[in-house]
């Protein structure tokens, strides 16, 4: 899907027959997964219980975290995260496609065009 993103603007979704989507990917991706990926790779991460205060933890491991995180917080968020000791690596991102066609496609509401 990621190859779709990047060589497609423009997508549009039909659904069993009907138009769910006609636009750009990025607006598809802020209407559907509006909360923003962050990830970061650090010596040492955070117990589960404060990372929670970031946003939600989707993925932990000994040496990073990935967390999505409210577009209005990820300024301090990605603050607190680069500060943590040995801090290395930090990505902000959009959920992939993958996640959000899946979860177009779960909603039963039918999206406007």
């Amino acid at each position: 899907m990621e190859d779709v993103a990047a060589l497609c603007p423009r997508v549009v979704v039909i659904d069993g027959g009907r138009l769910r989507f006609d636009g750009a990917i990025g607006a598809l991706t802020r209407r559907i997964r509006p909360l923003r990926r962050v990830q970061v790779a650090a010596d040492a991460i955070p117990p589960q219980a404060a990372l929670a205060a970031y946003g939600r933890v989707v993925a932990r491991s000994e040496g990073s975290v990935v967390l999505d995180v409210a577009p209005d917080d990820v300024a301090a968020v990605v603050a607190e995260l680069i500060a943590l000791p040995g801090s290395r690596d930090l990505e902000v991102r959009d959920a992939p496609l993958e996640e959000v066609m899946r979860e177009l496609f779960a909603r039963g509401e039918e999206d406007e065009t």
